[in-house]
């Protein structure tokens, strides 16, 4: 997901989207972590992935229809 995040940005921005990539993937990472835990306590763990399958369908969703086309590389 990284190179595709490097790809949708301009050259001059990558920095910044490297560096926004990798602070909402680790906030998510423990967000994530710490939210499932609790929901797993207060239900059960099948309620957890049911949860987790359903978040990652939406964003691969929204992936698919916000992100705009990729640019050809020149090489």
């Amino acid at each position: 997901l990284n190179a595709v995040a490097i790809d949708f940005s301009a050259e001059h921005e990558r920095g910044n989207t490297m560096g926004a990539y990798n602070a909402a993937f680790n906030l998510g990472f423990a967000g994530g972590s710490y939210l499932l835990g609790v929901i797993a306590m207060a239900s059960s763990f099948p309620a957890i992935f049911m949860l987790a399958s359903a978040s990652a369908a939406l964003a691969c969703a929204l992936l698919a229809t916000l992100a705009p086309p990729a640019r050809a590389r020149s090489v």
